[in-house]
This record gives C-alpha cells, sequence and structure tokens, in this order.
C-alpha cells in the first residue's frame, strides 16, 4: 500500500488510478523508467495598448496542452534519430500525465498552469539537463511549450519551471529499492489528482493521459 498526498484536500480517485496505471504501463515497457515531473505556465493577460483591451499573449486554446505533447514527442523522436546515427540508443515510448490548474491567490483572474509528468526509458533518457543547452530534455520542454503557445524560447523557458527534486528513476530489476520508490512517486504525483484548484466550468479539460 501506499501513501497518499492529502494536504491540498480530497483528491479526484479517478484521476490517481491512471496516474498509477501509466506509471505502471512505463515500467512494464521500460523496466528502468525516468519520471519527471515540471510545470507549464500561461502567459499573462496583456493589456492592448491600442484598443484598450485585455489581449492573451500566445495561443491559450484549449488544445495547447495536446500541441505540447506532439510537440514534445516530436523532438524525443528527431533526438533519438540523430544519436542513432553515431551509436545504439534504446527505443524510447514516453508517457505522460497533465492537470490543468488555477492558482488560488489570484483574486481577479484565474491564472491557469499546467502540472506535468513524463515517463521514459532510463537508458535513454536520465536527466533532464538545463534550459540553455540544445541537446537536452529540459530544452525539449522549453522548445515544444513554446511551440504550442507560439512563443519565441525566451517565453517559453520563463513559462516553463522545474519543482526542487523533479525527477526520480523505478528500477524493476531492484524489487526492494523498486517499491520505495514507486511509494514515494505515487505519493509525490498523488498532489495532481487533488479536487482543489480545478475547473471544467469554461469547457477546458482538467486532466489528460498516455492511453497506452
Amino acid at each position: 500500500m501506499y501513501e497518499l498526498n492529502h494536504n491540498h484536500g480530497s483528491l479526484n480517485y479517478d484521476y490517481l488510478d491512471k496516474i498509477i496505471e501509466v506509471i505502471d504501463r512505463s515500467v512494464a515497457e521500460h523496466p528502468r523508467t525516468f519520471a519527471l515531473r515540471f510545470d507549464l505556465h500561461l502567459p499573462k493577460i496583456q493589456q492592448n495598448a491600442i484598443y484598450g483591451q485585455d489581449a492573451i499573449a500566445g495561443r491559450t486554446d484549449a488544445a495547447v496542452i495536446s500541441r505540447f505533447i506532439d510537440s514534445l514527442k516530436a523532438h524525443i523522436r528527431a533526438d533519438i534519430a540523430r544519436r542513432s546515427r553515431n551509436a545504439r540508443v534504446h527505443p524510447c515510448t514516453m508517457r505522460y500525465v497533465w492537470v490543468r490548474e488555477f492558482n488560488p491567490s489570484s483574486v481577479i483572474i484565474k491564472k491557469w498552469h499546467y502540472h506535468v509528468l513524463i515517463l521514459l526509458n532510463k537508458d535513454t533518457y536520465a536527466y533532464p539537463g538545463n534550459y540553455r543547452s540544445n541537446d537536452n530534455l529540459a530544452s525539449m520542454i522549453v522548445n515544444a511549450w513554446a511551440s504550442a503557445l507560439g512563443l519565441n524560447l525566451k517565453a517559453g523557458e520563463s513559462l516553463t519551471h522545474l519543482p526542487e527534486n523533479p525527477y526520480c528513476y523505478l528500477n524493476s530489476g531492484d524489487p526492494i529499492r523498486f517499491q520505495e520508490n514507486r511509494r514515494q512517486l505515487i505519493y509525490r504525483v498523488s498532489y495532481m489528482a487533488k479536487l482543489a484548484t480545478k475547473s471544467t466550468e469554461d469547457g477546458y479539460r482538467s486532466f489528460g493521459c498516455s492511453q497506452r
């Protein structure tokens, strides 16, 4: 059994079950799995100086998170193809979970953002790297988010955040450590299943994940 994070209120157990399913499917395909958590923020509303109206910077429609996922997968495929020219690269299926939430501290307008979990083959990707390099996972995430929003890379970097201790490893070949690391990961990402700060009143989905 595993401990859950109830520090932010009740959880949506349908979401939680799906999160755990995605984690376990990743380990079933990739016995050494790399799990990475990060946040994607939407641009702030900017005042239109000509018309005196508020205008959203970037493409922030409901499909923005799908564009991000598709773009990140494309970046990973291209990176693997490039690296494969010079050395053997392990196959890698990217699985993901995302939730859409708002910042409750903003009383004027809901500041929407996404919490994202991706799972990859650790033999292919073992570290996120940093945003300022062009050949690592962190830079691919920034590029994909900027592309999804239709903004430049500088804006994409400012709207992407890696939290403290953003990644962990799951190795099913080491059963004792695997169970402990899985338990810790489930505790941490159970935060994503909290009911608070989610809303579908505007027609946007609040949860999405890999289906296979």
